[in-house]
């Protein structure tokens, strides 16, 4: 089975060449916010070679490892947000399925919060945590859950994404 970076390497794509991510801000790896406050700070922490400047405008590119190490950050940060939000419902965060804490570190990572996602947090059922993961039913949405539940064991196939409630998946590989 994959790791983390693996799975959300297939979930939000990686690229070594900054961008402009849908909110406008320049992303470089899988997803880090290279305009978010601190993130010079983070890149220097966790040991990124690469200058952040040069990276930011196009001069050179990331490689595979500082990628790496900048979403582990960040995904540690997702992690414990979970933890802490579960802390709050009064559910208990260690014996949960890998699936259900995967599911609720994605919400923080994509949300930057886990605020209002009671229900995700509290149910234990997969196909009921994994249709209210979804955010909003929309293609990519489905699609991009669908492909966690397939991660997961939980879905082969787009019609059984479909027939557990994912209404608008397309592709899940």
């Amino acid at each position: 089975m994959k790791n983390d970076y693996e799975l959300m390497k297939i979930l939000e794509g990686c690229e070594y060449t900054a961008y402009k991510c849908t909110s406008g801000y320049v992303t470089i790896g899988v997803g880090f916010n290279m305009d978010s406050v601190g993130a010079r700070d983070t890149w220097r922490k966790v040991g990124v070679v690469e200058d952040f400047d040069e990276v930011y405008n196009k001069e050179s590119k990331l490689s595979e490892e500082s990628s790496a190490k900048l979403f582990d950050k960040t995904w540690n940060w997702c992690k414990k947000a979970a933890e802490a939000r579960c802390e709050e419902l009064g559910v208990d965060y260690e014996p949960m399925a890998s699936w259900h804490k995967f599911v609720l570190a994605d919400i923080a990572y994509n949300t930057g919060s886990l605020k209002g996602w009671t229900k995700v947090v509290k149910e234990t059922a997969p196909g009921i945590v994994l249709v209210e993961a979804r955010r909003k039913p929309h293609e990519v949405m489905d699609s991009r859950v669908a492909k966690i539940s397939h991660y997961f064991g939980y879905v082969d196939s787009v019609e059984d994404a479909v027939g557990m409630g994912l209404t608008h998946t397309k592709y899940i590989k």
